[in-house]
């Protein structure tokens, strides 16, 4: 996968939660993007690495 597609991806995922969210759901929603986002740039990074 591309980094340009997977962060369209990525911006559409965040863009995809109610404008009305409380501010604690909020929250959680935003620890569970951190966390995917550190595993996707972990994924990421030991694919490049790998491929050469």
């Amino acid at each position: 996968m591309e980094i340009g597609n997977a962060s369209v991806l990525l911006l559409h995922y965040i863009l995809q939660f109610d404008i009305g969210t409380p501010p604690s759901r909020l929250l959680v929603y935003g620890y569970r993007l951190k966390k995917k986002v550190k595993l996707f740039i972990a994924y990421g990074w030991n694919y490049h690495s790998s491929d050469h």
